[in-house]
């Protein structure tokens, strides 16, 4: 059948009647984050085609997980997440010649009203990697390392409450909050050994959880990885002038000189109000934290920086050295304050060097 329908289209198309364009393409929309037990309602109305098209969903829920489609043959067929995992539905639009090329979308269900953000759940891992994000992003930012990990390795990220799936509860100004909610949830999740990895401001709470951690007697991450902030014992962060209560000029100008934002977003500000929200109650965070005099952790620290980083200097990130009692090491990338992303496989190398030793 597909045989014939693809002769007919082929067909069409030499007599002029039909394009090439116009053959089906299935659109499921953007990924995304929900809460678990929240309804979904997907969407492929965003899929072309000649005439009149046809829908066919597939959804694969993550293990122990009964969800299924409302229906699979409509245009938006609706689904509700019953356990906490990623999601994948597939779509595949036909019409009476041919069938589109299948197009998929990732939703990730996470428990409403908590932090730790785990996007592809592990049924017995062996290591698990804390990722803590930096200014105004969520803890989706790190799913694109999921590919870079082990299989026996389980990622799970910290979500600011007033993003994504969390959208309904209320910002934090105070980076104690986020390290209380951190504690609070961590707890059933330290029950195999783990690492820390925290960036910018990501670092300083990963920082802050892993001290708490060793206060309350809990299990403490065997490394932390503590990239592109100055070192929290330096006077740096007593001295800045505060940057939540810039005015608006220097306030994107400081987010174009450190690259957080790009010139498109600074263009056209009014389409990401809601970023910009985000960024500054982050700002707020750091701007009226201070460090405890004497905080010193057991963990292991490697700390990475940028070479042209404006934000975290060479001997800001070297300074990290002074706050732990474990070993330390140090490395410098090229480029500036998201080396992260531009150094992203030499980066990962470090951090599965780091899980390769405890495996060992």
């Amino acid at each position: 059948m597909k045989t014939l329908r693809y002769g007919l289209l082929v067909l069409l198309a030499l007599t002029g009647l039909v394009g090439c364009d116009e053959i089906p393409v299935a659109d499921t929309g953007e990924d995304r984050i929900v809460a678990t037990g929240a309804e979904v309602t997907l969407d492929g109305s965003g899929s072309t085609g000649l005439g009149p098209l046809a829908y066919r969903w597939e959804l694969t829920p993550p293990e122990y997980s009964t969800a299924t489609l409302s229906c699979d043959d409509s245009i938006t067929p609706v689904f509700t997440p019953d356990v906490p995992g990623r999601y994948t539905v597939r779509l595949v639009v036909s019409n009476l010649f041919m069938e589109s090329v299948p197009d998929e979308q990732v939703v990730v269900a996470a428990p409403a009203g908590q932090c730790l953000y785990r996007p592809l759940p592990r049924k017995n891992p062996r290591l698990r990697v804390f990722c803590f994000p930096y200014a105004g992003q969520g803890a989706q930012i790190y799913d694109p390392w999921l590919s870079h990990l082990g299989e026996d390795v389980e990622l799970v990220s910290v979500m600011f409450p007033g993003r994504f799936y969390r959208d309904g509860e209320a910002a934090f100004t105070l980076l104690d909050d986020i390290v209380d909610e951190v504690c609070r949830d961590i707890t059933p999740l330290t029950d195999v050994p783990f690492v820390f990895f925290g960036h910018c401001m990501g670092a300083l709470i990963g920082f802050e959880v892993a001290d708490r951690l060793e206060e309350q007697g809990l299990p403490r991450p065997f490394h932390l990885v503590m990239s592109g902030t100055p070192a929290p014992q330096l006077p740096v962060y007593g001295q800045r002038p505060p940057l939540h209560n810039l005015p608006e000029e220097p306030f994107i100008a400081f987010l174009l000189q450190i690259g957080l934002i790009d010139q498109e977003m600074a263009d056209h500000k009014e389409d990401h109000a809601e970023l910009f929200s985000w960024i500054r109650s982050d700002f707020e965070m750091v701007d009226t934290w201070a460090y405890t005099p004497g905080m010193i952790v057991q963990s292991p620290i490697t700390a990475l920086g940028g070479e042209e980083d404006m934000a975290a200097t060479h001997d800001q990130i070297l300074a990290w050295q002074e706050v732990t009692e474990g070993g330390f090491a140090c490395r410098m990338f090229p480029g500036e304050h998201f080396f992260i992303d531009s150094s992203r496989e030499d980066v990962l190398a470090i951090l599965n060097a780091i899980l390769d030793d405890r495996r060992e």
